[in-house]
């Protein structure tokens, strides 16, 4: 799932960064997001990450 968010993340930013940048950034998301919890609900009919509320 980490990977996914990280992936389309990426994605969104493609037009707006440096190849550097990027790498940089998916280096960033992939530490921060694999070692902390984060309460989240995937809703797979939509294909979209919410907060538990």
């Amino acid at each position: 799932m980490v990977e996914k968010i990280i992936e389309k993340v990426i994605n969104q930013m493609i037009p707006h960064l440096d190849q550097r940048q990027l790498e940089y950034l998916s280096n960033v998301l992939y530490v921060n997001l694999n070692y902390k919890k984060f309460p989240l609900h995937l809703d797979n009919q939509q294909g979209k990450c919410y907060p538990n509320k």
